[in-house]
């Protein structure tokens, strides 16, 4: 069933009626706009109208579509590298020490403002003790 091209604002006008009763939003207009003028050229092309029409009801629905993408599609953010992948002061042959040194010391610049004692190794020592592997803590069910 093909519906026709004035049937098409009724409906937009009933979804926008429906927007309205629950919370009318900038955004929901704009996509039923797009939307109409969308299908509109969509169908006017289906039943041979004439291409100017369609045209212009599409090159309508493409400016709503501009407007509505920057907050369906969100662009990526750029992100600068340094040239340098390794802080100032590191080696990329560093040992274990070295590098547990450089995380204490940001971790300490951090404790204050991410609240990192829990981070932080107990003073009893706990921490160096080994674990037993495999057995978690059940929520995985029975291990073998």
């Amino acid at each position: 069933m093909i519906v026709s091209a004035r049937s098409i604002a009724p409906n937009v006008a009933q979804a926008l009626l429906h927007a309205v009763n629950e919370f009318l939003d900038a955004l929901v207009v704009l996509e039923e706009s797009m939307r109409h003028f969308y299908i509109r050229a969509m169908q006017l092309k289906a039943v041979g109208g004439k291409p100017e029409e369609v045209d212009a009801n599409l090159l309508k629905a493409v400016g709503i579509a501009e407007k509505v993408a920057p907050y369906r599609h969100h662009k990526l953010a750029a992100i600068k590298l340094d040239k340098d992948p390794l802080p100032p002061g590191l080696r990329q042959d560093a040992s274990l020490e070295e590098l547990e040194a450089e995380m204490k010391k940001h971790w300490k610049r951090l404790a204050p403002v991410l609240d990192l004692e829990a981070l932080m190794a107990p003073a009893d020592g706990s921490a160096t003790r080994d674990v037993p592997q495999g057995t978690g803590n059940g929520a995985g069910g029975p291990h073998d």
